[in-house]
Parts: C-alpha cells; structure tokens; sequence
C-alpha cells in the first residue's frame, strides 16, 4: 500500500513548466496557477494557458496519453493485487490439506501440496512480474518476458481451476482427495511441470538481464529449482 500511494502521488505531481515547483494536483479543471512564480498553464499538456486553451476541463494534445498513462498503472495494480490474493487461497489449501492424516501416504495427498506449493510459487512470481513489466514496458526484452509470463498466468489458472473443481465440490476434503480421479491427478501433474518450465525461463531471463546490467559473468548465480514427478 505503501509503494501504491507513493505512486499515485507521483501521478497527481507535476513540476511547474516555468520555475520547476512540485505542484500537486487532486480535484478540479486544468488551469493551473503556480503559487511560487504565478505562471499559468494547462495541467495536461503542461503549455501556456493562454493563448489556445479555451477548455477547463479537455486538452486534445495530451488527455490520451495522460489518460492511457493513468489507465496501465491501475490494470499492473489490479493484477498484482489479484495474483497476492490468489496465492493466499493455494496457502490455506494446502494448510488444510496438510491435516489429512499423513499416515494414509496417498498419491493424491502428495500431488495437492505440491500443486499448492507450486500454486503459491506461481503466484508470487506473477505478482511481482507484474511491478517489473509496469516499469520496463519500453524495452526490447519485455517481449520475452511478456511471452513467459503469459504463459505461466494460462497454466496457473488452469491448475488453480482444477483444484477448486475437484476438492472444493464437496465439505470433507479427506474424501475428495482420496477420491481423485487419475485424469485430474495426471493433468494436474502437466499442469506443475508447465509451470516450473515457465518459472524456470523467467529466472534464466531475468539473472540473464541482471548480469548484462550489472556485468556479472553468465553462470556465477545459480538457483535451485524443484523438480516434480509422476508417482510411479
């Protein structure tokens, strides 16, 4: 929330065009008045009130790109925001499921903590995806990004659906784990390991940006990474 408001704040200030003073702006038309040197001049485009603005309220030389400016940080916001809120659901799925007597050793028990695992990995990564592609929108490298994550969002979705349709249908999750059909628990373990190959590109991508920026020889940062495999 922190980082939110300060972002928003920036988005409300601007810096007068004539003595360069911060002016903040949070409710009425376009005429702006700078306090310190008195200048006037359009909020939006930040020319000259006078002569050409007529409109208090409209500037066609800049409303689109302050508009679309506006627009991209509340749909990176609502995005991340709702990334966090679903990686809070695969957190106490996989908390419930984990008081399901262990004893039982079912291949199914083993698959869903390890969907919720993954599920919370996942969603972790999109979330914070989501701040470094609002930032880096203008470069080259977001396509790779941009393509990664994308697919990682289908197959964590995918995965997700799964599991609520399958475990959330009925009041005693023991049973319904149990009762897991092959198909499911197969798709679901497809579902994983598109998923870790997705996060596995991201990490290779991004380590890949941080050595060329910072000049760190390729191969010097490695990361484990889980490995999840059919039960046999």
């Amino acid at each position: 929330m922190e980082a939110q408001s300060k972002h928003l704040a920036k988005l409300i200030s601007k810096r007068c065009p004539s003595c360069q003073a911060q002016i903040e702006k949070n409710e009425g038309c376009l005429h702006m008045t700078c306090a310190k040197c008195n200048h006037g001049f359009c909020w939006r485009c930040l020319k000259p009130w006078k002569p050409t603005h007529k409109d208090y309220y409209n500037c066609s030389a800049m409303v689109s790109k302050a508009a679309r400016q506006e627009k991209k940080f509340q749909d990176y916001n609502e995005r991340c925001t709702f990334h966090h809120q679903a990686k809070d659901f695969a957190v106490n799925l996989e908390n419930k499921v984990s008081s399901i007597n262990e004893a039982l050793q079912m291949k199914s028990l083993t698959f869903v903590i390890d969907a919720c695992k993954i599920l919370a990995q996942a969603r972790k990564v999109l979330a914070y995806s989501c701040v470094y592609s609002y930032y880096n929108q203008e470069t080259e490298k977001m396509d790779v990004m941009e393509q990664q994550t994308e697919a990682l969002d289908l197959h964590t979705n995918a995965l997700q659906i799964l599991l609520e349709e399958t475990l959330l249908q009925c009041t005693d999750l023991a049973s319904c784990v149990r009762l897991l059909k092959p198909e499911h628990l197969n798709t679901g373990l497809e579902l994983i390991r598109r998923i870790q190959e997705r996060l596995l590109a991201i990490l290779q991508h991004s380590t890949q940006v941080l050595c060329q920026n910072h000049r760190i020889p390729v191969g010097t940062i490695f990361f484990p990474v889980r490995k999840y495999h059919k039960p046999t």
